[in-house]
C-alpha cells in the first residue's frame, strides 16, 4: 500500500512539475512559461521622426494581432523629444521569438539603424504575475 502511494505522489508530482497542472502553479512555471515585459528605450534623429512614426506605428497594429502579445505600446518621452518608448508584454519567451521572426518584425528592425541619433536600450522582465490597476477620474 505504501509503493501505491509513493507512485501516485511521484506521478503527481511529475505532472505539478512538467505536465499538464504546472499552469495552475505561478511557482511551478517553467521559465519559457513566464510573461516577459520588454521596454525598449529609441532615440530617433529628428529628420527621421516622421518615417521611424509610420513604421512603429504599423509595427505596433501588426504586433497587437499577434496570438502571443498581450498589449504593444509606443510612447514618446515627453522630457527627451524624438526618444521613444516602446512596452511589448508577451505570454512567454515563445511569443517573443515568434515576433522576432515575422517578416514585418524583421523589415523594421532591418531599417531602424537609419533612424536611431544614438544606441537603443532594453530592459526586459520576466514576470510571475500581472496586476491591473486603475484610477478614476474625479467626478464633477
Amino acid at each position: 500500500m505504501q509503493k501505491f502511494f509513493l507512485a501516485l505522489t511521484l506521478t503527481f508530482a511529475s505532472h505539478m512539475a512538467f505536465g499538464q497542472y504546472a499552469r495552475h502553479s505561478p511557482l511551478l512555471l517553467r521559465p519559457e512559461a513566464l510573461p516577459v515585459v520588454r521596454l525598449t528605450r529609441l532615440p530617433i534623429q529628428a529628420e527621421h521622426r516622421e518615417e521611424y512614426l509610420r513604421a512603429a506605428n504599423q509595427l505596433a497594429v501588426a504586433s497587437r494581432k499577434e496570438a502571443g502579445c498581450v498589449s504593444y505600446h509606443l510612447y514618446e518621452d515627453a522630457s527627451a523629444p524624438n526618444t521613444f518608448l516602446v512596452v511589448g508584454e508577451w505570454a512567454g519567451e515563445g511569443a517573443l521569438q515568434a515576433h522576432h521572426r515575422q517578416p514585418y518584425t524583421v523589415a523594421y528592425l532591418q531599417q531602424l539603424p537609419q533612424w536611431l541619433a544614438a544606441p537603443t536600450t532594453t530592459t526586459a522582465y520576466e514576470t510571475r504575475r500581472r496586476t491591473l490597476t486603475t484610477v478614476a477620474p474625479n467626478a464633477k
